[in-house]
């Protein structure tokens, strides 16, 4: 068993956003790995390229997945799960790219030494137009202290599932089984938005941590969710609402569990949602107004700029 899986998940993408995303993986140190391109039905992929590169830097251990026809990302993931060979699997998209060369390395260790099933750490949101912009985010989740070790289960649940503080899927580090069970609930059901299972383990009392560092560099409005796209609008609410009613079905072993299902009900039926919302949860409120509020930025300022640029260009050869 490898240390870590890393699953590249494509579909329609350029060869510079794979490879920089590529090298990123391959230039990770101190860490045993195995590296899934996992492509769901593009019409061109970078079969060839990708074996150049894997010879480069004389990485055996890969296996490059192609779908004949586009099935959406929960099953193109699901598919690549079949073939998972680490303790932990990251999922990554092109465009996307760790955050520098021991970033698994340290993620995998705190999660080892804490035994923490699900984590997640900070993003640096960028996009590249003209020219390289680094964007000003609060984080995702915003209150990402409710997830610390020591911090009771009770608050993540309601900032999570009732106040919508997710927390973004890019960011995100799994042990294998817990990955596989999830993805297996979830898949043939929900579509594309494969980081609303969180949302049933946050249900489940899964234990979902905060790694407190940067993890990854995530380009900005070039996936499903910061697209601004009506059409991924309105699949990703409807995912959405499968994930709701797959935790309708989900049994309730405590009184948050059942009274967050009787809001779920509910809200189908009553049109004052929000006014139930506080109703069942005035705690809501706190969360709600705290990430609307919060000053508090990740990675960047005005007096960082630079160091920010140069650490993004970690990859440049």
């Amino acid at each position: 068993m490898v240390d870590i899986s890393v699953i590249l998940v494509t579909y329609n993408c350029n060869w510079e956003s794979l490879r920089i995303t590529l090298l990123s993986i391959l230039k990770q140190k101190k860490v045993s790995m195995q590296i899934i391109i996992a492509d769901d039905g593009s019409e061109y992929t970078f079969d060839v390229k990708i074996q150049k590169l894997m010879e480069k830097y004389s990485f055996e251990n890969y296996s490059i997945l192609n779908a004949s026809t586009n099935r959406g990302t929960v099953l193109n993931i699901a598919n690549a799960m079949k073939y998972v060979k680490g303790k932990y699997t990251k999922t990554i998209a092109p465009g996307d790219f760790l955050f520098d060369e021991t970033t698994l390395y340290y993620w995998t260790k705190f999660m080892a030494t804490n035994d923490v099933a699900v984590s997640f750490g900070d993003a640096v949101y960028y996009f590249k137009t003209t020219e390289l912009t680094f964007c000003k985010t609060k984080g995702s989740p915003v209150n990402k202290k409710l997830f610390k070790i020591s911090k009771p289960k009770s608050k993540c649940f309601v900032d999570y599932l009732v106040a919508n503080d997710t927390i973004l899927g890019a960011a995100q580090l799994m042990k294998t089984d817990i990955l596989n069970k999830y993805l297996n609930l979830i898949k043939n059901k929900i579509i594309y938005a494969e980081d609303y299972m969180i949302r049933l383990m946050v249900y489940d009392g899964i234990n979902i941590v905060y790694y407190p560092s940067c993890v990854i560099w995530y380009e900005y409005g070039t996936g499903i969710s910061t697209s601004r796209d009506k059409k991924w609008e309105r699949v990703l609410h409807t995912d959405f609402d499968v994930s709701n009613n797959l935790i309708l079905e989900r049994k309730s072993s405590n009184f948050m569990q059942k009274k967050f299902k009787q809001y779920l009900l509910i809200k189908r039926t009553i049109a004052l949602n929000k006014l139930i919302k506080i109703l069942l949860f005035p705690s809501v409120i706190i969360y709600r107004s705290f990430f609307r509020l919060t000053k508090e930025y990740i990675a960047l300022s005005k007096d960082n700029q630079n160091r920010i640029k140069s650490l993004f260009c970690w990859l440049d050869e």
